[in-house]
């Protein structure tokens, strides 16, 4: 047996956490916990989690009762389930005691003969399986999953350990229930979903994220939560959130990785941790401590769930179905006879009675996005935050060239001479259909454009060069060598909305407002033109199909512009007239 690669100081251990894009493909999905463990291994982790059923991939979308899809979808996770113990607990021993880790899987549980399929978390460790967990709340996932039948929590060299799945962290209970036994660290397993397909601004997500911390927070323990990424190339499949990430006893995040595939891990002393978490972070009181459990009967209380007296006052009003009941279609807003406005044509037949609501449709109008744009003294804040970043050079050429996020991130070195202090942009990388990477034209025509670069932007590229070179030997065959000069941890390309979490950790630093990312390319060509510079030059630099776009784009600055020329031909004028 051999360690892995990383010597801890005193007390420390290393956390890792996986964003994983599966399939249901189960040898393709192997091949990347190979790859993962690999790397997890050289970055010396000792707990390494998977996401939720990524050995097999989760469940195919909706599926209705009778149907031929969910005869497909019941046919193939009965195929694919395996029994703990069974052969793939048997290589991940094999992965585990070669590199001393323990390592928490998520599969398709097979049980009774392959009558009862479990969506269930493994923990393996160098001398095999340590423990098997089944996921309670799994209502909707019935009847391809049973649902799990415990909470309990296992002994590892480590401490305590609690696993649970996905929506299983909705429920305090379940992180509460891994407390009160000791546990040192909850590891969720999910396939956590987006309702939409933007991560920054996902409502499923936003959930995610408060769940987690909350969790953290609220039983001072660890956290590890090891999510899905992007959407899975089966049909009917979700887009998964991703953001897997290592949760401090605080509540705070520690580490995490955004929306795209890899893997995350932090260094921390667990014991330490929770000590500081229950005697001095949060106004130095411990939150177990404190509980008062005789009052907390109800919280396992079945009867509240049956008619009775208890009935009537647990029953909820709710504001669309009672709309619904008026006739009020969800979208549309209620005024009272008399508030339409002037001139406004009443609809309906009828005689409208006083005081009654009258229904129109409310059709929103398109909004522009606002264009914030910072100072040049901003800017340098930015940029002096941004100093030891690994991403260093990606927020400086953004600054100083105006690239649109898609652009950068589909640059490659063969797209970049540093020697002749430019770069040629001819690509743009985006997520396609089923969350294939696609390498697109620009934007428009003219978006295919050649940049110069300032003397600061060469420097910070050789530099970034220099690093990525080293990362390349180091990860050896691990490395997946696409040639982008913005790449993951492994080489492969980064998703357009990966850097939005980083970026945002990057202005909180530079301590200057809220900007979004593409604010950075207003900022840009804002600057260039209150600085004097032709707007022909700031067009051909930002790839504008025609100045006339990028003037009133940017029409906030020709104002001092025309101040500025009007003060020079006074000037002019002036000073010929005076020497008259």
């Amino acid at each position: 047996m051999t360690t892995n690669g990383r010597v801890h100081g005193p007390g420390e251990t290393t956390l890792g956490a996986v964003n994983m894009h599966c399939s249901h493909d189960p040898e393709a999905n192997w091949k990347k916990y190979l790859a993962f463990v690999e790397e997890a291994a050289l970055r010396g982790t000792d707990y390494l989690v998977f996401p939720e059923v990524s050995l097999h991939g989760y469940l195919m979308g909706a599926r209705s009762l009778g149907t031929p899809e969910m005869g497909e979808q019941l046919d193939y996770f009965r195929r694919v389930a395996e029994p703990i113990p069974g052969p793939t607990t048997e290589r991940l021993t094999e992965l585990a005691a070669r590199h001393n880790m323990l390592i928490q899987a998520g599969l398709a549980e097979r049980a009774m003969d392959g009558n009862l399929v479990y969506n269930s978390a493994v923990l393996v460790g160098p001398r095999g399986v340590v423990g098997v967990f089944r996921k309670l709340h799994n209502q909707f996932e019935w009847p391809i999953f049973s649902p799990g039948d415990h909470l309990s929590v296992f002994e590892t060299r480590l401490g305590k350990v609690g696993m649970f799945i996905c929506y299983d962290l909705a429920f305090p209970e379940t992180v509460r229930a891994f407390a009160l036994q000791g546990a040192t660290i909850a590891a969720l397993t999910t396939a956590w979903p987006m309702k939409g397909d933007d991560p920054e601004t996902d409502f499923y997500g936003y959930t995610y994220d408060l769940f987690s911390r909350a969790n953290a927070l609220s039983n001072q323990l660890w956290m590890v939560c090891s999510n899905q990424v992007l959407r899975p190339p089966t049909p009917g499949c979700a887009n998964y959130y991703g953001h897997s990430r290592i949760i401090a006893p605080t509540g705070k995040i520690v580490a995490e990785i955004g929306h795209e595939e890899g893997l995350v891990t932090a260094t921390v002393d667990l014991r330490d941790g929770i000590e500081q978490g229950r005697t001095r972070d949060f106004f130095g009181l411990n939150l177990l401590q404190d509980r008062r459990p005789e009052f907390y009967g109800l919280v396992a209380d079945k009867g509240i769930y049956h008619a009775g007296s208890v009935a009537p006052a647990i029953r909820q009003s709710f504001p669309d179905a009672d709309r619904a009941r008026r006739g009020v279609a969800v979208g549309e807003r209620e005024l009272v006879a008399g508030d339409l406005p002037p001139g406004r044509a009443r609809t309906g037949g009828g005689q409208q009675a006083p005081g009654s609501p009258r229904r129109i449709p409310i059709i929103p109008r398109p909004a522009n996005p606002e264009c914030k744009t910072g100072s040049a003294r901003e800017v340098g804040a930015v940029l002096i935050a941004a100093a030891g970043d690994d991403m260093a050079a990606l927020w400086r050429l953004a600054l100083m060239t105006g690239m649109r996020r898609g652009e950068l991130l589909g640059l490659t070195w063969e797209d970049v001479d540093l020697d002749r202090g430019a770069l040629a942009v001819r690509r743009t990388l985006s997520r396609g259909t089923g969350g294939t990477w696609e390498l697109g034209a620009p934007k428009t025509a003219h978006g295919r454009r050649s940049i110069a670069l300032p003397a600061s932007c060469v420097a910070a590229l050789r530099a970034h060069r220099a690093v990525q070179n080293a990362e390349r030997l180091r990860l050896g065959d691990l490395w997946q060598d696409d040639g982008f000069v913005f790449a993951n941890r492994t080489g492969g390309p980064l998703h357009v909305n990966s850097l939005a979490l980083r970026f945002a950790k990057l202005i909180a630093a530079a301590g200057v407002p809220t900007i979004r990312f593409h604010d950075l390319r207003h900022t840009s060509a804002t600057l260039m033109l209150a600085n004097g510079e032709h707007p022909k030059i700031v067009q051909e630099r930002l790839g504008h199909s025609d100045v006339g776009i990028t003037l009133n784009r940017y029409s906030h600055v020709t104002p001092d512009m025309q101040r500025g020329a009007a003060d020079r031909l006074d000037a002019l004028i002036g000073g010929v007239s005076a020497s008259a």
